[in-house]
């Protein structure tokens, strides 16, 4: 049987990848070692952990995570055997086997193209919605929709000035329909902002971007408390303008933890533009 398993994961042609509770190789398939660069033979046994270029603080937490909670999906970058890195897209789960507890990992690279693609689709779908629309509260919905499903981030929020004058208010919100968000989403709903308060307000007090790696480090989170039990981890945020003036935030959050990603900025802000 398992050498069946194992015939059947080198069909696969993705890098999936099975570890222990230790993190150390107990099998890869052979997308993997062409990934990586590895013959199968010399990865067995070595530790996964050490090949992340994510720092050590970093990777403890979330292996600790993975180990609490039984599953782990999040962004990763694997140093090759030459020297050179690998960003992927990691899901990982934990199945019972005869030798105990095992990690299987299934990893989708992240490529420059693909992401580009992703982003010029998402600013098609944003243009087109906007057409169509006769005011932001229309295109609201559809348009949190497209960026979200589009960039894979798990909510989306439109924060506008309240009709308290110095106050910011979520004009509308998109979550990931195959998760439950409903916490966080709640406390979004009752919630006003002053500029300067919370990642909606330190955007529009500032006017320009803000990235929130992890939004458990964040001193100034007001929803940390929905946000931990919910799974959020990133933030990031960019002001909407027309012509000159600002008219609010567009906010976006993932359960997992991504790093600040400035070409993903760069295309947005444009975005913000046409939004506002």
């Amino acid at each position: 049987m398992k050498v069946f398993t194992e015939g059947l994961l080198d069909r696969v042609p993705d890098p999936v990848l099975v570890t222990d509770a230790e993190g150390r190789f107990v099998h890869a398939n052979r997308a993997t070692t062409e990934a990586l660069g590895y013959e199968l033979d010399d990865l067995v046994g070595m530790s996964f952990v050490d090949m992340l270029t994510q720092d050590r603080s970093w990777t403890e937490r979330e292996l600790a995570r993975m180990l609490r909670e039984g599953r782990w999906r999040g962004s990763i970058e694997l140093r090759r055997e030459d020297g050179g890195t690998r960003a992927f897209d990691a899901h990982a789960g934990a199945v019972e086997s005869a030798d105990g507890v095992l990690y299987i990992s299934v990893l989708r690279e992240i490529s420059v193209g693909a992401m580009r693609e992703a982003l010029s689709l998402a600013q098609f779908g944003v243009v087109r919605i906007l057409y169509e629309a006769t005011s932001l509260e229309e295109a609201a919905p559809e348009l949190l929709r497209t960026l979200c499903e589009g960039l894979r981030w798990d909510v989306g929020e439109l924060w506008v000035a309240g009709p308290e004058k110095g106050e910011l208010r979520c004009l509308d919100t998109w979550t990931n329909p195959h998760r439950d968000l409903s916490a966080f989403l709640e406390a979004t709903r009752r919630m006003a902002l002053e500029p300067g308060r919370g990642l909606p307000g330190r955007v529009w007090r500032s006017a320009e971007p803000v990235w929130l790696r992890d939004v458990e480090e964040d001193p100034d989170f007001p929803r940390a408390e929905v946000a931990a039990e919910d799974g959020i981890r990133s933030a990031m945020g960019i002001p909407l303008w027309s012509g000159r003036e600002l008219l609010g935030v567009l906010a976006l959050y993932d359960r997992s933890v991504q790093d600040h990603d400035e070409e993903l900025i760069r295309y947005l802000l444009p975005l913000g533009g046409q939004i506002g």
